[in-house]
């Protein structure tokens, strides 16, 4: 029965060879979003012009969104959108504010696009990009002093906050809450990156007034120092700009420990040790989560072993911490790399069936 069963794996597993991998992590946000797109059109009339601001809504956005995944990014190493259809990459347009005339469109814009279609785009890019975390990010929001502690927990959870990049789990928590009990907090969230982010008005006396804020723990990521001052103007909400202020510094912390180079791949062959089929399955199931390995090859698979030969962007320690992440250890043995589930749960029926 064991043979047979892993005959039938095999068989769905092996296609020419092994499985593609990577840029499919499961993340709860599914979009980029791009916003504060500014656009003027004229034509022969207003349709016309509206659908010829659209399209360079579309085209802007997506130059800056790909500018914002990669680090020093120009036309020279960045995907050409000469002669892409757009319309692939894009989910949703909105309109911040808008003016029609008989032959004028004047508009902002928020555009949303697909994150998988945008992560295939970029595989084409010359410069360093960001993968996707696999993840989330608890965030707990508290207030100093007499801020109004609804305003700036309600800025967090915002649909419209951030450029798309991190998973953002908003959770309540104390003012005093340590570093122990944020990694407890976040383990109940289902991740084990975690920061406390507190905020207050810059005077006592006005509640209302500009806003400081600051990171004051974290578990996970990032290390260092954030904090800012936030100032509203022509009535807007001070929090709500601080927590973009503050979401920003957290998406380029982690952008900066997450910078790989699509066009320069590398191959690593590992042992996988195996005591039953659903730890084959939970091994490989994790490594189909990572977007750094783009390609798994199956070079011999047996009762108790499997070879291996992972494709793999980025550098080795960031292959390492993120197999890691979904419980693999990967270690060098006299006789090479062995990659293994880092614990196997007691009393499982199926860890040694065979």
């Amino acid at each position: 029965m064991w043979r047979l069963l892993f005959v039938l794996l095999a068989a769905l597993l092996v296609d020419a060879g092994g499985w593609a991998g990577g840029w499919n992590g499961a993340l709860a946000a599914d979009a980029y979003v791009i916003r504060g797109i500014d656009v003027d059109a004229t034509a022969a009339d207003a349709v016309s012009a509206r659908t010829q601001a659209m399209d360079e809504a579309q085209a802007e956005g997506l130059r800056r969104l790909m500018g914002a995944l990669s680090e020093g990014g120009t036309d020279a190493t960045l995907p050409s959108l000469e002669g892409v259809d757009l319309d692939r990459y894009v989910r949703s347009i909105d309109v911040e504010k808008e003016q029609v005339a008989a032959t004028r469109y004047v508009a902002t814009l928020a555009v949303a696009y697909d994150r998988d279609a945008v992560d295939r785009l970029m595989q084409g890019a010359r410069a360093p990009v960001v993968l996707r975390p696999t993840r989330p990010l608890l965030v707990v929001p508290v207030v100093e002093g007499n801020a109004p502690g609804d305003a700036w927990a309600a800025a967090w959870r915002a649909d419209d906050l951030g450029l798309g990049l991190l998973d953002v789990v908003v959770a309540q928590g104390d003012a005093g809450i340590d570093e122990a009990a944020l990694r407890d907090l976040a383990a109940r969230n289902g991740t084990d990156d975690a920061v406390v982010v507190e905020a207050g008005p810059l005077d006592p006396n006005e509640p209302e007034g500009p806003v400081a804020y600051r990171l004051v723990e974290a578990t996970g990521w990032p290390k260092g120092p954030i904090e800012g001052r936030a100032v509203a103007v022509d009535g807007g909400d001070p929090y709500r700009l601080a927590a973009e202020q503050a979401l920003a510094r957290l998406e380029e912390a982690w952008k900066k420990g997450n910078l790989v180079r699509l066009d320069r791949a590398a191959t690593l062959s590992v042992r996988v040790p195996l005591a039953g089929l659903r730890e084959w399955v939970q091994i490989r199931r994790g490594m189909e989560r990572l977007p750094e390995i783009r390609e798994v090859v199956i070079d011999a698979l047996s009762q108790r072993e499997a070879t291996l030969r992972l494709r793999y962007v980025g550098g080795r320690e960031q292959l390492l911490d993120a197999l890691a992440r979904q419980g693999l250890r990967l270690s060098r043995e006299l006789d090479g790399w062995r990659l293994q589930r880092a614990a196997v749960p007691d009393g499982d029926p199926l860890a040694s069936f065979g």
